[in-house]
């Protein structure tokens, strides 16, 4: 994808636009056994754009702390850990074993590892209790209820929204009374947030 295509495409950070230049979604391939996709380019920049965007209103970017639901093949965890300060810390959760065990070999072959990321295999609702994060990044689908939830534990929600897969919009929740929602564009048949580990 060319910078003219991503600029077009509403992905006007510089930062954004260099990480998906050197990380390709050809490097990390997700085998079709698992049911599940690979978010589409675009929508993979727009939600890493949209995570800079809430970060740098914060005081302290570089002491960060971003959490992933959906590591899916890892392409948007790289492409997070790409532009995330080295200090900043990224956890990413994902509830498929051999998907898991898939995203960790193509982080690893693109050489998109260092000691500020994390990855694990299980379910969300485990890993999250009792911890705070800045941004939480679904790279899942999920109702609006459920999508709601997680701002108990962030002050930012990012991700797809919708009640079905073909409702899916992405945007951007905030912690407000009621939450305030942000729509940014629609992507149709997002993997669905489900609970409990495969």
């Amino acid at each position: 994808m060319t910078k003219s295509e991503m600029i077009e495409a509403g992905v006007a950070h510089e930062l954004v636009q260099k990480a998906m230049a050197v990380l390709l979604p050809s490097m990390f391939p997700i085998d079709p056994r698992f049911g599940q996709n690979r978010t589409p380019e675009i929508a993979a920049g727009l939600m890493v754009q949209e995570v800079l965007r809430h970060l740098s209103r914060g005081a302290d970017l570089f002491g960060s702390r971003v959490m992933e639901v959906g590591t899916g093949s890892g392409y948007v965890t790289a492409l997070l850990r790409y532009v995330l300060p080295h200090e900043a810390v990224l956890t990413s959760v994902e509830r498929i074993h051999d998907l898991h065990m898939q995203a960790v070999d193509n982080l690893a072959k693109a050489r998109a590892y260092n000691s500020a990321i994390a990855t694990y295999y299980g379910d969300v609702n485990d890993l999250i209790e009792g911890n705070t994060y800045d941004v939480i990044l679904l790279t899942c689908g999920a109702p609006r209820q459920w999508a709601e939830s997680f701002l108990a534990y962030a002050p930012t929600v990012i991700g797809p929204v919708g009640n079905t897969p073909n409702e899916m919009m992405l945007g951007t929740l905030i912690r407000t009374s009621p939450p305030t929602w942000n729509p940014m564009c629609a992507v149709p048949g997002a993997n669905p947030l489900k609970r409990g580990t495969e």
